[in-house]
């Protein structure tokens, strides 16, 4: 649980670093709950890392709360290597007059599936998400947004940008 309180203006980035060294192959499972208080400014970075040949399956499930008046940037990087699935959750609220610029960056996986919930539950609210993927061979990433536009006058936008190279596939 990380928890930005109100009116905080962090200088440097909250980094949450998951880290698999695997010998044999395993499941890894992540849950965080990131709360941003009204009008704190902050960046999080939330890295997935692979050390080890080992094959894994890595379930990630991310509540983010962003309130009122506040502002955030959560840049995601996946770079588990060519032996890994990722199965990303992110669960997100957005209250009034918030920013939250999300960033999904994935290098290389066997399977990357990230799906995110945003809930606008305050008028004057701006989702801007950007992804960028790195995909070869026979590698497959896809992201799914589903967004609940719950009140008016808030703005969602998406931006994606893949690079695919073998037979590899992106949605």
């Amino acid at each position: 649980v990380v928890t930005i309180t109100e009116g905080a203006k962090l200088d440097v980035p909250v980094h949450l670093v998951f880290v698999s060294d695997l010998a044999e192959p395993a499941s890894v499972t992540v849950r965080n709950r990131i709360d941003i208080g009204r009008g704190a400014r902050c960046t999080i970075i939330e890295s997935h890392v692979a050390l080890g040949a080992a094959e894994r399956q890595t379930n990630a499930v991310t509540e983010v709360v962003v309130g009122d008046g506040a502002t955030a940037v959560h840049v995601k990087l996946l770079a588990e290597g060519p032996r890994s699935m990722h199965l990303g959750t992110s669960i997100v609220t957005l209250g009034r007059d918030c920013i939250y610029r999300p960033v999904q960056l994935t290098e290389s996986p066997a399977l990357a599936r990230n799906q995110s919930f945003v809930a606008f539950e305050g008028e004057g609210a701006l989702f801007d998400f950007k992804a960028a993927s790195l995909v070869r061979d026979h590698e497959h990433a896809d992201t799914t947004l589903v967004i609940d536009h719950k009140v008016p006058r808030c703005t969602s936008r998406e931006h994606f940008k893949t690079v695919l190279d073998g037979e590899a596939q992106a949605v």
